[in-house]
């Protein structure tokens, strides 16, 4: 017999929301987390939508009640307001660090720390895992979620399918006149998130051109910056999905399955959304399917934001927003896609 059902290898916020919802009377559960590495997130706001807030019991935060979508230079801008739709709001901006301390400390009894995998073999039977302790032991299934340089994606060289590079800069602790709700303006070749994490403060986020950019320029009057921010945290980020989200006995999850441009803030609510299919049964050939099809839905959405700005004539141009903002049919389908219902 395996000594588990389910190992997950990776500590991060993906293997850990996995780990949470997993029925522990159920499933013989073990994650192994390699607290060697630096892999714990800076602390850093998070959007977690309601539907992914609710899932994980977790609803502390800045509530967001409204959303601003605006184009530089052009006319038009798109509100989204969650009253309008009978919401009570979309989600949460929650602290990267807090959330998964609640985490780690809800499921302290079922994780090794200070281990790493060495090697991983594969049967029809099983998974093998050799471990850096010298330790042997072996599984039904394995998760992967040991982020974008994942050590069983390589070892079980996955194929990915490489989607863009872009240059990101994260601005925290941004002060502003008085409160603003959440907003995302595109700029020439890039885009501007603004995360609003108290009354009067809150975090940047940009891509492309926008990373080296004046703040107070490129924001104008949709946000009336106190000084030009100066603290950023610039970086490169490699955008990626796999092939195949599973084999027969070993599934991928979180940065070790896509690695998605910041942009809409769908990355860990697109790994909230798929597990979601993992935890109950662990189907994976469903899992398969319908993770594919949301990983490959939002690329797309995400690709089709980042490329607004680097077009001449943009669908996303102010008339168009004008007119998204007219129907409400369009709105809700823009807001149902954004809030990555489970």
């Amino acid at each position: 017999m395996n000594d588990f059902d389910v190992v997950i290898v990776g500590g991060g916020l993906a293997g850990l929301a996995l780990l949470n919802k997993i029925n522990k009377n159920e499933a013989r559960v073990l994650l192994l987390d390699d607290s060697k590495r630096k892999q714990q997130p800076s602390s850093r706001p998070l959007v977690l939508t309601a539907g992914n807030a609710a899932w994980l019991d977790y609803k502390s935060g800045y509530a967001l009640n409204e959303v601003k979508i605006s184009i530089a230079q052009k006319p038009g801008i798109l509100r989204l307001q969650s009253e309008q739709h009978g919401l009570e709001n979309f989600g949460y901006v929650v602290d990267a660090v807090l959330l998964q301390k609640k985490l780690l400390e809800a499921n302290r009894e079922y994780i090794r720390g200070g281990v790493s995998v060495i090697d991983v073999t594969e049967t029809a039977d099983n998974v093998s895992l050799i471990l850096s302790d010298n330790s042997t032991i072996s599984t039904d299934i394995l998760v992967a979620a040991d982020g974008a340089g994942s050590s069983i994606s390589r070892g079980l060289a996955m194929p990915k399918v490489n989607c863009s590079s872009l240059d990101i800069a994260i601005i925290p602790n941004v002060s502003i006149e008085h409160t603003k709700p959440a907003q995302l303006r595109f700029v020439a070749g890039g885009t501007l998130a603004f995360l609003p994490t108290s009354s009067n403060t809150g975090t940047i986020v940009a891509t492309g051109s926008a990373t080296n950019s004046n703040m107070q320029q490129l924001w104008a009057r949709h946000l009336p910056l106190l000084s030009e921010p100066v603290n950023r945290i610039n970086y490169q980020q490699e955008c990626f999905y796999l092939s195949n989200l599973a084999t027969k006995r070993v599934v991928f999850i979180g940065n070790a399955a896509h690695n998605l441009p910041p942009v809409g803030a769908q990355g860990f609510n697109l790994t909230c959304s798929t597990i979601a299919e993992l935890a109950n049964d662990f189907a994976l050939d469903r899992y398969k399917k319908v993770a594919r099809l949301k990983v490959l839905s939002t690329f797309n959405a995400c690709d089709f934001l980042i490329k607004q700005n680097h077009s001449k004539v943009s669908v996303l141009s102010g008339l168009g927003l004008m007119f998204l903002g007219s129907v409400n049919f369009l709105k809700s389908e823009v807001i149902a896609r954004g809030m990555q219902k489970h």
